[in-house]
C-alpha cells in the first residue's frame, strides 16, 4: 500500500458534505476489477484566471480517495487553452492559435522553459464551443472535433520534432453531435453529448479497428463543465459550482466504480480552473480485445482481381514471387492478351489484391501485407505510375475486398483472425476511409466474395465449419446472416445474381466436384448440385451475362475447365470443356484458380489465371470487346474463348 500523506493545500474539502465523505474513505470497488497501475501521485496541471500554473498530486487515483499533495505554482502568464499529455508534457494554445509544446520533468521543465511552436491556427480549441472538443491519450495522440463534425487524430514525433501526419488523419465523422471528448486510455475516448449521455470508444491506432464504439455508459454527464482523465478509464468531472467528482470505468463488466450517476466527490473550488491530467498518469496492464497483429506468408499463387476501368478497359492485379503488386491493363479492345503489366512500388505483399477506379477515374489498389496490414496505393493523375503504399491497418489473415457503392463511396470487408467481419468506408467521395467497425458474423473465414446487388451487396463466406453464409449490405446497413443450408464446401465460394436477383452460388465440395445452389424468394434450396464430369482442385469462379452464368474452375490435369447453364437461368449445365484459344486450339497450364468478370457492356466474360512460371493467361469470350460495338451473343451450346499467355 503506497503511504497516503494527506496535505490539505488546496481548497478541496469546504463544500463536501457528510454522505459523500463516506463514500470517499470506502469506495465501491468491483471484485473482478482490474486495477490500474498509476504513478505515485497523478499529476494535475491546472491553470488559474491570472494566468499561474499550479501542479497539484492525486496520491489515490486509482481508488478515488481525496489524497492530495503539491499545489505549487510552476508557471505564470498562460492563457488560452491547456492540455495534458503524457510523460509530463503541457500542449498550450494561446488565443493566437500556435500550438506550444512544453514538458515537466518533475523538478523543473525542459528546455528551461521555452516552449517548442509545432502548429498554428488552433486557436478554435480556446473558444467556448470548442474548448472541450481536443484531449490527449497515454500515447501522446491528439484527437479533434473540427468544425466539419470530423474526428482527428494526430501524432507529434518528439525525437525527430515532427508531425507523422500533420493533417490529422480522420478516424471518425459526425461527431459535431458531442461536445466533450476526453481520452482515458490508450485510444480510448469518451464522447459526451449535449443532451448528457456519455458514449465510449476504444480506438486501436496500430490496426486502425475501433474494437468498441458507440457504447453508452452513463446519462447525466452534461452536468460537468469539465471532464478529463489520467489514463486507466479513470475520470474526472468539474461541475459548474468547483466540486470535482472521480470515477473509475470497468470494461470487463461495463460497470463504474462509485456508480455512474454520483461519483465520489474528491474535492471543491474547482470551478473557475483550466484543469487536465498527465494522461499517462494511471495505465491498465491488460486491455481485453486488444488487437494481435498476424503474420501471413507469400502466396504469389492466390488468384488475379479482374475488374473493368475507365471506358470498360479490363484490369488486372495479382502479387508475383517477390511479393509485389503487379497491374495489367488491356491496351487492345480486340484482343484479350494485348495487356501491359507494370510492377507498383512495394513489396512483402501477398494473396489476391482489390482494386476499385475512383470517380476521378484513377484506379485505386489494396494489397495485404505480409505482416497483415492492408496497404492502399493509388495511380497517379496521368495513370503510368502509382503513389507509394499507405497502411490501412486491419490485421487480417486473409486480403480485403473493396468495392465502390451506389454513391460512389468506396467501402472494404475484411475477416479477422477470430471469424468476424470488419468494415470501412469512406465518409465522403474520395475522402478518407474510416477506420475498420465490427460488422458481425462469426466463424467467418477469409475464404469471401463480394458482388454488386442492386444497391447495395452480397457477402458470401465458408466457416470455419465449412458451411456458407451471407449477408447483405446496403444503404440501411448490414442485414440478418443467412445460412446456406445442405453441408459443408472447400475453399472459397463463387456468386452471381440469378434473374430472380437472389443468389447463385457456386463452390467445390468434398467429392471434387463443382456444386451448385440457389436461393430462392422463400431462400436457399438446400440442395447441391454437382456439375458432373470433371474433378476440380482449387476454388471455381463464376461471371454471369444475360442470365447466363459461365463457370470455370482448375481440374486434376491442371488446366482451366469451363461449364455455362444450357438455358438463362436453367438448371442444367453444358459439358465442361478445356479453355483454350478458339483461333489455334492452344491451352495453358494454370498454376492459380481463375478469376472472372463480366465486360462492362454485359457482352461476355473474361478469364485470367497464372501458369507455373506466373505468365498469365488472358481470354475473352467469343465475340467480347470492350468497344462500344459489342454485341450480346446467344448462349445455347457451350462457349467458345479467345486469348492466351501474354504477349
Amino acid at each position: 500500500m503506497r503511504r497516503r500523506v494527506k496535505r490539505w493545500t488546496l481548497p478541496l474539502l469546504a463544500s463536501l458534505i457528510a454522505a459523500p465523505l463516506a463514500a470517499v474513505s470506502t469506495p465501491l470497488v468491483a471484485a473482478a476489477d482490474t486495477t490500474p497501475v498509476c504513478r505515485s501521485a497523478a499529476p494535475l496541471f491546472t491553470v488559474r484566471q491570472n494566468g499561474d500554473l499550479a501542479i497539484f498530486g492525486h496520491e489515490e487515483p486509482e481508488n478515488g480517495q481525496a489524497v492530495w499533495s503539491g499545489g505549487e505554482v510552476k508557471g505564470t502568464q498562460w492563457t488560452g487553452r491547456t492540455i495534458a499529455g503524457p510523460d509530463g508534457v503541457l500542449y498550450n494554445i494561446p488565443p493566437d492559435g500556435a500550438l506550444k509544446r512544453l514538458r515537466w520533468n518533475g523538478s523543473g521543465w525542459d528546455n528551461n522553459g521555452q516552449a517548442e511552436v509545432i502548429g498554428v491556427d488552433w486557436q478554435r480549441f480556446t473558444t467556448d464551443a470548442y474548448r472541450n472538443r481536443i484531449t490527449v491519450d497515454e500515447t501522446g495522440r491528439i484527437y479533434t472535433i473540427n468544425d466539419k463534425g470530423e474526428l482527428r487524430v494526430y501524432l507529434w514525433d518528439a525525437p525527430n520534432k515532427k508531425w507523422l501526419n500533420a493533417a490529422g488523419d480522420v478516424i471518425g465523422v459526425g461527431w459535431d453531435r458531442y461536445d466533450s471528448i476526453t481520452a482515458g486510455g490508450a485510444g480510448v475516448l469518451y464522447a459526451r453529448k449535449p443532451t448528457g449521455e456519455l458514449i465510449r470508444y476504444r480506438y486501436h491506432a496500430e490496426s486502425q479497428r475501433y474494437v468498441l464504439r458507440d457504447q453508452q455508459v452513463g446519462t447525466g454527464w452534461n452536468g460537468f463543465k469539465r471532464i478529463f482523465s489520467p489514463g486507466g478509464d479513470v475520470l474526472y468531472g468539474v461541475r459548474p459550482d468547483g466540486v470535482m467528482l472521480w470515477y473509475r470505468y470497468i470494461e470487463s463488466s461495463g460497470t463504474w466504480v462509485g456508480g455512474d450517476t454520483t461519483g465520489v466527490p474528491i474535492g471543491s473550488d474547482w470551478q473557475n480552473d483550466d484543469v487536465s491530467a498527465m494522461s499517462d498518469a494511471c495505465k491498465l496492464t491488460s486491455v481485453p480485445s486488444f488487437p494481435q497483429r498476424v503474420g501471413v506468408p507469400l502466396d504469389s499463387r492466390d488468384a488475379t482481381h479482374v475488374m473493368m476501368g475507365k471506358d470498360g478497359v479490363p484490369q488486372y492485379f495479382y502479387v508475383n514471387d517477390f511479393g509485389q503488386t503487379v497491374h495489367g491493363k488491356q491496351v487492345n479492345s480486340t484482343d484479350p492478351r494485348s495487356v501491359q503489366l507494370q510492377v507498383v512500388d512495394g513489396n512483402s505483399l501477398t494473396k489476391t489484391p482489390s482494386a476499385v477506379l475512383g470517380v476521378n477515374d484513377r484506379l485505386q489498389a489494396f494489397a495485404l501485407g505480409q505482416d497483415g496490414e492492408t496497404r492502399t496505393t493509388t495511380q497517379t493523375a496521368d495513370g503510368l505510375g502509382w503513389s507509394g503504399y499507405s497502411s490501412l491497418g486491419g490485421f487480417t489473415p486473409g486480403p480485403a475486398a473493396f468495392v465502390r457503392d451506389k454513391d460512389n463511396l468506396v467501402r472494404g470487408f475484411a475477416v479477422d483472425a477470430a471469424g468476424k467481419l470488419w468494415t470501412r468506408s469512406q465518409a465522403t467521395v474520395d475522402g478518407p476511409l474510416i477506420p475498420w467497425a465490427e460488422a458481425g458474423g462469426t466463424n467467418l473465414t477469409s475464404d469471401f466474395v463480394v458482388i454488386r446487388s442492386g444497391d447495395g451487396f452480397e457477402l458470401v463466406a465458408r466457416t470455419t465449419a465449412g458451411d456458407v453464409t451471407a449477408v447483405r449490405y446496403d444503404q440501411a446497413g448490414f442485414g440478418a446472416w443467412r445460412a446456406v443450408p445442405g453441408g459443408a464446401i472447400t475453399g472459397k465460394p463463387a456468386a452471381v445474381l440469378n434473374l430472380d436477383g437472389k443468389l447463385d452460388l457456386y463452390a467445390r465440395r468434398a467429392d471434387g466436384l463443382v456444386h451448385w445452389q440457389r436461393e430462392t424468394r422463400s431462400g436457399f434450396t438446400g440442395i447441391w448440385a454437382s456439375i458432373s464430369g470433371l474433378t476440380a482442385v482449387g476454388s471455381p469462379a463464376a461471371a454471369a451475362v444475360g442470365g447466363v452464368t459461365r463457370v470455370s474452375v482448375r481440374s486434376t490435369d491442371n488446366y482451366v475447365h469451363t461449364s455455362m447453364q444450357s438455358t438463362p437461368g436453367g438448371t442444367s449445365y453444358t459439358d465442361w470443356s478445356v479453355l483454350a484459344d478458339s483461333r489455334t486450339g492452344a491451352k495453358m497450364l494454370a498454376a492459380t484458380d481463375p478469376a472472372m468478370a463480366t465486360v462492362t457492356n454485359g457482352s461476355g466474360v473474361l478469364i485470367t489465371f497464372r501458369d507455373p512460371n506466373d505468365v498469365s493467361g488472358f481470354y475473352a469470350s467469343a465475340g467480347t470487346t470492350t468497344g462500344p460495338t459489342a454485341v450480346a451473343r446467344s448462349a445455347a451450346v457451350g462457349d467458345s474463348f479467345t486469348g492466351g499467355p501474354q504477349r
